[in-house]
């Protein structure tokens, strides 16, 4: 069976829609499945985007009801702090991080949110974003 079967499989049991971007780093073989559809955010690696959002509508700069598209001028290398310990990127607030654990909550092993809130903290301060409180 090859993948694309396979995840018709998966998805045909599942409730959502599966979407996938892949690349062997080795030969560059890629693999897109529904790599195009928009999702809402939900996964970690979004997470330093979310954060300059919530710290951007938390100060009246935008509305986090408002779309937003970022071009090609906006990517910036890497993510986070190359020394997280020593250089802070970003602060969230604890309602910031509850509410970015609600968000993943579907997500995460767990269905506690204060389990959740313990470790998307703790996936923001390994990238250097300091939590007040």
């Amino acid at each position: 069976m090859n993948i694309g079967d396979r995840l018709l499989e998966i998805e045909a049991g599942f409730a959502g829609k599966i979407g996938l971007a892949a690349k062997h780093l080795g030969s560059g073989r890629t693999i897109l499945w529904h790599a195009d559809a928009k999702r809402p955010t939900a996964s970690v690696i979004k997470l330093p985007v979310l954060v300059h959002a919530l710290m951007l509508a938390h100060d009246g700069r935008i509305s986090l009801d408002d779309r937003v598209t970022l071009d090609e001028a906006d990517k910036k290398p890497g993510s986070g702090s190359k020394e997280p310990n020593k250089i802070k990127v970003a602060k969230l607030t604890q309602a910031q991080v509850r509410e970015i654990a609600k968000t993943k909550l579907s997500d995460l092993n767990t269905t506690s949110i204060e389990s959740a809130m313990r470790t998307i903290a703790g996936t923001a301060r390994s990238m250097g974003v300091d939590i007040e409180g």
